[in-house]
């Protein structure tokens, strides 16, 4: 009896050790899962999930790697074979180079993709198949300083004339009116492209791919008329538009040195780095025919997806799930201050999000961001620097809007192959 009793003891122990080796069971291997991001603003949240997913699966820390320049960063790991089991990529055809190569895993039939809001999805399709889950929807638009438009008694404005009519009253008041933060290029275009939104993208959703074909092209009246306001802002912006950086402005904004930027949502809780105290509002572009035709940018900006050639692909798989339920998105929304893209996520969690869901409740037509073809390798960065010649007086409107086309047709070829 004794004898038999070891055996099973022994056999008991042999399989305990091999379920070990083998990590077969979750809680008794631990893993290191990395993440790769490159939305800089949201690492405060990004700790606060790492924290909470921990404590669900107390074997699992997960560690994150930011990136500078994630274009340069993402070929460098992809050809060094080093990309990590979940990899953080921008939203729409700007985050595609992955997918296409192979890397990321495919989500279509995943369940959890049914926690998504309604049409958020395809933005991120490719050849109809979902290989990242979108994470939060950014809208863009004025954020400005409302304490600054109170003092110089200026109104959110309904029209181009009231918006330089408010800027006038803001610069009496000895404030700059709008901050441009050109020194690190990619808010120039941000800010041109907020601006063109009602005269481009609002008639034409589809004005990009209309270049592409040859119908329309960006030195028409759409893009010369959206250049032609951009100009007018110049004037009442600080005068070094090249040189002030994306952090100095948001701080002039938050200490009301400045009342507004051309941002997205997620430099809301960068301005509040610098004065948790600012109230701040959120308006956007007014249309060229009156408000009633009006369109906002709100779609998927970050977007998240598995490795499907890393050995931790299966607990990156958890993780990526765990991120649509209820517990992530209310860290994501209460910490980042950036709608969230999963349905029944709250959207009162500040006064810029209140005046977002305004719009949306107005029914003003939204322009997803994705559906910007130039969000290609290059073409946002090239064109970005053009703007500051544009800023310089180096080059003219016309010309920033043909290296621009120029820009989108290369990057086009090499993208549709």
């Amino acid at each position: 009896m004794r004898r038999n009793t070891l055996i099973v003891l022994i056999l008991l122990l042999a399989v305990g050790v091999a379920g070990f080796a083998s990590g077969g069971q979750e809680g008794t291997a631990k893993i290191e899962l990395e993440v790769l991001v490159w939305k800089q603003e949201a690492t405060a949240t990004y700790e606060a999930w790492a924290k909470a997913f921990n404590v669900l699966h107390p074997n699992v820390t997960v560690v994150y790697s930011g990136v500078g320049n994630y274009d340069e960063a993402v070929k460098a790991r992809m050809a060094a074979g080093t990309l990590p089991a979940v990899i953080s990529i921008p939203g729409g055809n700007y985050g595609f180079i992955l997918p296409k190569a192979g890397i990321m895993m495919d989500l279509t039939d995943q369940k959890f993709l049914s926690r998504v809001k309604d049409g958020i999805l395809d933005g991120q399709r490719l050849d109809g198949k979902i290989y990242s889950l979108p994470i939060d929807l950014a809208a863009q638009g004025f954020i400005y300083n409302k304490k600054v438009f109170k003092d110089a008694s200026v109104q959110v404005p309904q029209t181009w004339d009231e918006l330089f009519s408010a800027c006038v009253k803001i610069k009496a008041k000895g404030v700059t009116p709008l901050v441009v933060t050109g020194h690190d290029q990619w808010p120039l275009g941000i800010a041109v492209m907020t601006i063109a939104t009602p005269f481009v993208y609002g008639p034409d959703p589809n004005f990009d791919m209309n270049v592409i074909n040859g119908k329309k092209h960006f030195t028409g009246p759409e893009w010369t008329k959206a250049m032609e306001m951009y100009s007018k802002l110049l004037k009442y912006a600080n005068p070094d538009v090249n040189d002030l950086s994306y952090g100095l402005g948001n701080q002039k904004v938050a200490i009301g040195e400045a009342a507004m930027v051309i941002q997205g949502v997620w430099a809301v809780s960068s301005i509040l780095s610098y004065n948790n105290e600012a109230e701040l509002g959120l308006f956007i572009p007014p249309a060229p025919d009156g408000a009633k035709k009006n369109v906002m940018i709100l779609g998927a900006d970050s977007t998240i997806g598995v490795n499907a050639k890393h050995k931790d692909k299966d607990m990156g798989l958890k993780f990526v799930e765990w991120l649509t339920t209820e517990e992530a998105v209310n860290i994501w929304t209460d910490v980042t201050h950036i709608f969230s893209a999963m349905k029944g996520a709250h959207a009162d969690f500040d006064p810029v999000a209140k005046d977002i869901q305004k719009y949306v409740d107005a029914g003003v037509s939204l322009y997803p961001l994705p559906n910007h073809m130039w969000f290609m390798p290059n073409v946002w960065s090239d064109w970005s620097a053009k703007l500051q010649e544009f800023n310089a007086g180096m080059i003219t409107a016309n010309d920033t809007n043909q290296t621009l086309e120029n820009y989108l047709l290369e990057a086009y070829k090499v993208y549709s192959k």
